[in-house]
């Protein structure tokens, strides 16, 4: 009688055995069901990978500029002189409002681009430069195009001048201009952080003269794009009483909140400079939107040189501000020598194009 139980036991294992094998071979059984949704992160200098469910990887391949970046890139040299920047500014004016008006349509979605069926989207795929990347799931790969504002006019509003127009001028410290990063479906994952470093923070309410408040900007329009900050990491120079720093933080903010109230150090071997922390809280799959706006250029330089230099911190950033001081006749005004003066314009293109290639969305800032 045992014997015949031990046979039936190994012919009900058995059978169980064929069934898995079956499926796992042969039927169209949803093994990715039991894939993790989680990250992986290149070796790659500047590189960003993603392993999300079905085991698919998305990298950065390649930034590609556009015609009107190129167009600016080429003439540079020529129009950062004050009359011939108000010439190049007028003959471009549709060039503009296709900008303006695509950035008014997708800072509000977590669209990369605009849709083909759009009645903008010819000319604004003219006017935006892309960042390609590529989406490779088992034997299938596709290519996934977001769209980021050129490298051009004075690397702010694009109807910013000091003098050509009437208005001009107060257009030089709006954010319309500023087509942030966005969180697609592609890229959620709850382990993953967001990540928001400031390093001229003021308070939520405040900030530079004319500025307004970066920090609420960031809160509003990231979270309209679909990306809600875990961690806040804010420096400043400025001595402030806790309460003053601490009392307009919206509440869903407050657990995430970390404000250091000091200059943030700039030396490549100091621990405590927070591009060096940067690498040790953040890996490349998280998300980092770093703004760098010190007014002072040697300093700033500093933390620069660090990104360009050293992979692991340049992995790490994914969205980038900076306001970079050079010698420019429709902003001298404003930073009086508060700048390089042995750097121009096309010098800022060309760091802004350097970071761009490096995978990190770089913007102009106010």
């Amino acid at each position: 009688m045992s014997a015949q139980v031990n046979r039936f036991v190994k012919a009900v294992v058995a059978i169980f055995v064929l069934v898995i094998l079956y499926k796992f071979f042969f039927s169209d059984f949803p093994l990715d069901s039991f894939a993790s949704y989680s990250y992986s992160s290149s070796s790659s200098s500047g590189c960003r990978t993603a392993t999300e469910k079905g085991n698919c990887i998305i990298l950065f391949q390649k930034y590609v500029p556009s015609e009107l970046e190129s167009k600016w890139m080429k003439s540079a040299i020529s129009w950062m002189w004050y009359y011939n920047f108000c010439t190049a500014q007028k003959s471009q004016a549709k060039e503009i409002d296709i900008w303006l008006k695509t950035c008014a349509k997708l800072n509000n979605t977590s669209n990369f681009k605009l849709p083909e069926s759009d009645p903008d989207y010819l000319q604004a795929s003219q006017v935006f430069s892309k960042f390609i990347y590529s989406k490779t799931c088992g034997p299938k790969t596709e290519i996934i195009e977001k769209w980021i504002e050129p490298l051009a006019f004075s690397l702010r509003d694009p109807r910013y001048n000091s003098g050509c127009t009437p208005n001009g001028a107060p257009y030089g410290y709006v954010k319309d201009y500023i087509l942030l990063d966005a969180i697609g479906a592609d890229r959620k994952d709850k382990r993953r952080k967001n990540v928001l470093m400031d390093f001229s923070a003021a308070t939520f309410l405040t900030g530079p003269p004319h500025e307004g408040s970066p920090q609420q900007y960031f809160f509003d329009s990231y979270k309209a794009r679909g990306i809600n900050f875990t961690e806040l990491l804010m420096w400043d120079a400025t001595s402030r009483p806790d309460t003053e720093i601490l009392k307009d933080v919206p509440s869903e903010w407050y657990p995430y909140y970390h404000y250091f109230n000091t200059a943030p150090s700039a030396s490549k071997k100091d621990p405590k400079n927070p591009l060096n922390m940067l690498k040790e809280f953040a890996t490349p799959d998280d998300f980092v939107s770093f703004k760098l706006d010190l007014n002072a250029p040697a300093t700033e330089n500093d933390f620069i040189s660090l990104i360009m230099e050293d992979p692991e911190v340049s992995s790490r950033i994914d969205e980038f501000f900076f306001e970079h001081h050079v010698n420019f006749d429709h902003l001298n005004a404003f930073w009086g020598t508060v700048k390089d003066p042995n750097m121009y314009l096309p010098d800022s293109y060309k760091l802004f194009s350097k970071l761009r290639h490096l995978g990190i969305r770089a913007h102009g800032w106010i």
